[in-house]
C-alpha cells in the first residue's frame, strides 16, 4: 500500500481516477452498488456469517493519502468526504500542475463526464474535467471518484472544484490585484457535458463558462424527447 501511494503522488501529473480507487480499495471503501448494501449491513454485528466489525473502511489511511498528496504537490488538493452515517462519499482530487498548464497554454474547451469503473473489481463512479493544450493533448485538473453520476454528486464536484481554484480556469475573474497577469484570451472559457444536471451544476457556481452544445448529443435527445 505504502508502496502504491509513493508511487502515486510522484507523478501527479498522471495521476487518475483508477489508480485513486484501487488505492481506496486497498483502504477498505468500497463504491459499487453491492457494497453499498454492505455498508447498511454494517448496523448489524455479522451478515451471513462474516464478523463486520473487521471490515471497516480505514478513513485514517484515505486521510493520510490526501494529507501526503497536498504535501508533495503545493497549491494542490485533495479530500474526501464522509456522510453523517459514517459512509464514504467521495475522494476529490485537483492536481494544481495541470491546473496552471491549462491556464498558460490550454486552449480554454472542457469537457465534463462521468464513466463507471464496469472493469474495477467494485465499480464505481469518476467525475471528471478533461481540457486540451496547445499541443492538442488532453489534461485532467481534477476528478472525483463517487458512488453515482447523480444531481447531487455533480453539485458537490461543482463545488469542490471552486474551492480548489479552478474558478480564474473557468473565467471568474482574478483577484484584484491579481498576483501575475491574467492571461490573454481570445475567448471565453467553455465546457461540454450531455448531462443536462451536470451542466446545470456547474453553470450554477462558474457563471462565465459559455455552454457548448455537441451536435450528435443534440440530435439524439431531441429523438428521445421530442
Amino acid at each position: 500500500m505504502k508502496a502504491m501511494i509513493n508511487a502515486t503522488l510522484t507523478n501527479d501529473v498522471i495521476l487518475d481516477g483508477t489508480t485513486a480507487c484501487s488505492m481506496l480499495t486497498q483502504a477498505g471503501v468500497n463504491v459499487s452498488s453491492k457494497a453499498l448494501v454492505r455498508q447498511v449491513n454494517r448496523a448489524t454485528s455479522e451478515v451471513n456469517g462474516v464478523d463486520m466489525a473487521e471490515d471497516q473502511i480505514d478513513f485514517n489511511l484515505i486521510r493520510s493519502f490526501c494529507e501526503e498528496f497536498m504535501k508533495r504537490n503545493p497549491s494542490s488538493k485533495a479530500s474526501f468526504g464522509i456522510g453523517s452515517d459514517r459512509k464514504f462519499k467521495y475522494l476529490f482530487v485537483a492536481i494544481k500542475p495541470v491546473v496552471d498548464l491549462l491556464a498558460k497554454v490550454g486552449l480554454g474547451q472542457f469537457s465534463l463526464d462521468g464513466t463507471h469503473l464496469k472493469k474495477h473489481e467494485l465499480g464505481g463512479t469518476t467525475l471528471f474535467i478533461v481540457g486540451r493544450d496547445s499541443n492538442k493533448t488532453l489534461r485532467i485538473p481534477a476528478f472525483m471518484i463517487c458512488h453515482s453520476e447523480s444531481t447531487e454528486s455533480y453539485d458537490t464536484f461543482a463545488r469542490l472544484c471552486k474551492d480548489a481554484g479552478l474558478g480564474e480556469l473557468f473565467g471568474d475573474p482574478a483577484p484584484t490585484p491579481a498576483p501575475t497577469p491574467a492571461p490573454t484570451r481570445t475567448a471565453a472559457p467553455a465546457m461540454f457535458c450531455d448531462r443536462v444536471s451536470a451542466m446545470n451544476a456547474f453553470f450554477s457556481v462558474f457563471s462565465n463558462l459559455t455552454r457548448m452544445c455537441c451536435v450528435w448529443h443534440l440530435i439524439r435527445n431531441v429523438r428521445l424527447y421530442t
